[in-house]
């Protein structure tokens, strides 16, 4: 194989890993909404000692935990990563001459130097590929449990809104009647 296939597979894993930052964004919008709405369920619930607030407290508490796990697999698939990248066209070059002078006075020092920089450039790219293949999987597999956990949280997040609204109405207090009199005056 030539070192273009390498080039090639090492930027496509570059341009994934570009996706793969991009693909963050919708869950954290997901994260902070579902956040909201567990703040405003814990905030504006009364417990009391029945069936719908066991329920309640069941499928939020389920639903805290689930949203705890998700932010987690955002956490991990965004820190810790270290991605390796192949010098630039300037290093590049003074390596070649580098080698050149490596292989100067011999009568095809032209076509050694090339040779083992081909290999040696070839090298790079295919411990480079390698590394961030790996960063990427391991990355992708983070947003998908993430994305997995939102879907969970969401459905919780419905399951508690069931006993939240049945506690809402029932605790409402019927309207007032307010009656006015007209009272005769003393005039």
């Amino acid at each position: 194989m030539n070192a273009e296939f390498y080039k090639e597979s090492y930027s496509s894993e570059l341009d994934l890993k570009e996706k793969l930052n991009t693909a963050i964004s919708p869950p954290l919008t997901v994260i902070t909404v579902l956040g909201g709405v567990l703040a405003f369920f814990a905030h504006n619930y009364t417990f009391e000692q029945n069936c719908v607030s066991i329920w309640f407290l069941i499928s939020a508490t389920l639903f805290a935990l689930t949203l705890g796990f998700a932010i987690y697999c955002i956490l991990q698939a965004t820190t810790g990563y270290a991605y390796q990248r192949i010098s630039a066209g300037p290093e590049l070059r003074e390596w070649h001459n580098t080698l050149l002078k490596h292989y100067e006075g011999r009568p095809n020092a032209q076509t050694l130097a090339d040779a083992e920089f081909t290999r040696g450039l070839t090298d790079r790219y295919l411990e480079a590929t390698k590394v961030n293949a790996k960063n990427n999987l391991s990355k992708s597999a983070h947003l998908m449990l993430a994305n997995r956990a939102l879907a969970c949280a969401a459905a919780l997040a419905m399951l508690a809104s069931v006993p939240y609204f049945i506690h809402f109405y029932q605790a409402r207090t019927p309207p007032t009647r307010v009656e006015i009199i007209n009272l005769p005056s003393n005039r």
